[in-house]
């Protein structure tokens, strides 16, 4: 009894963040229109560099960068989660960092969360502190920045999924690509909020979508009780 409602509860969850995932992405589609990323010539900046490193890390992945940011990312999540730490050990190809009960946000986080573009993102904030409004080129400089890092975290977690990471056969394959999908869509749902502003056009956006699906189920409801 234990056993099948374990599997329920794990069958249930791999739905809502299937779900949630869709729906993120789906609210990302309906609220931000082309125009508000074609008038922003930072932006524009920072996708070209997106595509452009993409196809690049494609091809080159550096992968001594890629373990150190994704052992750090380990272990920066670990300390938030409040779990307690041992060694990190990085190499060239992989690494490992000791995490003593550990949840799976901790064991997913760098599938997650961008290393390198938090570090842009903490650097720009920093340096606010010291020159505020930045010049324009700085603006252009952090955009790029971004596209690039963005794309790194993108084509590095393909490549490093592709090749039978450990990490996601902790709590099975479904469930954790799952919980990866319904991450990084939420990521960068609030990347753009954060970008654009555009809070309020989300929120109904969202709330446009669920309550199709509502309307939905109770069609469908109504429909099995007549036959019933």
């Amino acid at each position: 009894m234990g056993k099948i409602l374990k599997a329920c509860k794990h069958g249930m969850a791999i739905l809502f963040l299937f779900w949630l995932a869709m729906m993120l992405l789906a609210t990302t589609l309906l609220a931000f229109q082309p125009s508000l990323f074609l008038k922003n010539k930072a932006i524009l900046t920072g996708i070209t560099v997106f595509v452009l490193s993409a196809i690049f890390f494609h091809y080159k992945h550096f992968p001594s960068i890629y373990v150190f940011g994704h052992e750090l990312t380990h272990w920066v999540t670990a300390k938030l989660f409040f779990k307690k730490t041992g060694h990190i050990r990085i190499h060239r190809l992989s690494g490992s960092t000791e995490i003593y009960n550990p949840n799976i946000a901790i064991t997913l986080a760098p599938y997650i969360i961008p290393f390198y573009l938090m570090v842009v993102v903490g650097a720009f904030g920093l340096s606010q502190l010291f020159v505020f409004p930045s010049p324009i080129w700085t603006v252009h400089l952090v955009s790029a920045l971004l596209g690039l890092t963005y794309a790194y975290h993108i084509m590095l977690n393909i490549y490093a999924l592709r090749n039978n990471q450990t990490d996601v056969e902790v709590y099975g394959k479904v469930l954790s690509y799952a919980f990866i999908l319904s991450g990084n869509t939420l990521f960068l749902l609030l990347a753009m909020l954060i970008t654009t502003s555009q809070w309020k056009e989300a929120a109904r956006a969202f709330m446009r979508l669920l309550s199709l699906q509502l309307d939905a189920l109770k069609a469908i409801a109504s429909a099995f009780l007549k036959v019933s």
